[in-house]
């Protein structure tokens, strides 16, 4: 009867706290023991009660703040989404007014060429008749402009077709001694007007004929040498072509412009470096030679070379640059051509570095020996 007792009051207890813990774990109502069934859990059970009480409401707030949040973001992702839509008409509209200031470009700017090449040989044809030493001077002013007028025409028409996507080189025929001499003939007169001269170097492995875009080749070139009478010590000029490396069915040519009385202006090698590094070159003094050396980069990254500047040795820098050109199939197993002036030997005397370096590469090239 002791042990009775002792069980009912020691486990009475527990099974009490046990089913009122279950009590609260199947219904939502919080149930309270009475002070005569667990007196000495009352205090303990409204301490609960009140827990239960609290984790409800806080549950309840982090419910609504979760559903505001998420109403929000809805709302936020509805306006992102309207951004989208309207930036992405603002995009194709963007572009589809880029592309017809292009096409503009491009149009109005071939409209232009073909009466300014014809206002430059009429030009040409007047510089040949006698005149005043003024009005010669008056004439070779106005051919110069021309020819400025002309290269920035060709410049903004290349660069729009650059950018349009529309650009192609023709593959013809290209004979590189003819392409030197061009370019040397063009520029002539405007090197005689600082008395220099330009001087064409032609390495005797360069092939007489590749294939490539010569029309290109040679905007590329005149725009060097243009860029080295601009910006060079006024000195002698040399066009030089050698071979950067052969192939079995291609040659990548390098062409330098090289000043030879020694040096470049610092202003021109700092634009030319921030070109090279694919940086902004433009400013209000260099607008028209920064899109002409950027027109020039262009145009020989799609031949498959570069553009670059050395600035050494320091008596003849040069800017230089490297394209690559297939060999015609019917000149890849011809047979050596007759050297004519082979077991010859020349004296060449000239007081120019520069020129007596043209006579004797050009000796070497036929074949004679030179002192």
């Amino acid at each position: 009867l002791s042990y009775l007792r002792i069980k009912k009051n020691f486990f009475g207890p527990i099974y009490t706290l046990s089913h009122y813990l279950l009590s609260l774990k199947l219904t939502p109502h919080h149930a309270i023991p009475s002070q005569t069934e667990l007196s000495y859990l009352f205090n303990c059970a409204q301490q609960i009660n009140e827990l239960i009480e609290s984790l409800n409401q806080s549950q309840l707030e982090m419910r609504n703040t979760f559903e505001a949040a998420i109403n929000d973001f809805k709302e936020s992702l509805e306006s992102v989404e309207i951004q989208n839509i309207e930036m992405d008409l603002a995009r194709k509209s963007a572009i589809q007014a880029e592309r017809v200031k292009s096409e503009f470009l491009i149009h109005a700017s071939s409209d232009l060429l073909e009466p300014l090449r014809q206002c430059l040989r009429a030009i040409q044809q007047l510089s040949r008749i006698p005149v005043e030493p003024e009005q010669a001077d008056y004439t070779q002013n106005i051919e110069t402009t021309l020819r400025g007028i002309i290269g920035l025409a060709q410049d903004i028409a290349d660069f729009s077709r650059l950018e349009n996507g529309k650009f192609q080189l023709e593959v013809k025929s290209v004979q590189i001694r003819q392409i030197a001499h061009d370019a040397l003939t063009l520029y002539a007169p405007m090197a005689a007007a600082s008395n220099s001269r330009i001087l064409s170097i032609i390495q005797p492995e360069v092939s007489d004929i590749l294939l490539g875009d010569p029309r290109r080749l040679q905007q590329v070139l005149g725009n060097l040498v243009n860029r080295v009478l601009n910006h060079g010590m006024h000195g002698n000029i040399a066009i030089k072509v050698s071979v950067m490396r052969s192939e079995s069915s291609a040659q990548i040519l390098k062409f330098s412009v090289i000043d030879c009385n020694g040096g470049f202006d610092d202003d021109f090698i700092i634009q030319f470096k921030r070109l090279i590094n694919g940086k902004n070159v433009e400013s209000p003094s260099n607008k028209g030679s920064a899109l002409g050396l950027s027109i020039a980069r262009n145009l020989v990254e799609k031949m498959g070379g570069e553009l670059g500047i050395e600035l050494e040795p320091a008596d003849q820098p040069c800017i230089w640059f490297t394209a690559r050109f297939q060999i015609p199939e019917n000149r890849l197993h011809t047979t050596p051509a007759i050297i004519p002036l082979k077991g010859c030997s020349i004296l060449v005397i000239d007081e120019q570095p520069a020129s007596r370096l043209e006579m004797t590469t050009l000796l070497h090239s036929l074949g004679a020996q030179y002192l």
